[in-house]
């Protein structure tokens, strides 16, 4: 899998920044997407901010530096100025 990201330029990484991955509603959600990727050669990496939205672009830039192939954010409120990123 490493050889073939090297090879296609992907990570074949999916970034989730989520809020409480304690909660059953994050949990739910995050859980949903791993089990959508199973078999799809996709890895997910998971950030959990623990509602500490001060970390938003922190996180981001912590995923956007993994290299991942897509960014999901599941958030309670609208994240702004990562468009295009």
């Amino acid at each position: 899998m490493f050889a073939q990201g090297l090879a296609s330029g992907k990570s074949m990484t999916l970034g989730i920044l989520t809020q409480n991955i304690g909660s059953p509603f994050y949990d739910s959600v995050a859980q949903g997407v791993i089990e959508g990727l199973a078999g799809s050669g996709y890895t997910p990496t998971v950030i959990d901010r623990r509602w500490e939205q001060t970390k938003d672009a922190a996180s981001i830039e912590t995923l956007i530096s993994r290299k991942v192939d897509g960014l999901l954010i599941v958030a309670a409120r609208e994240v702004k100025g990562f468009e295009g990123q």
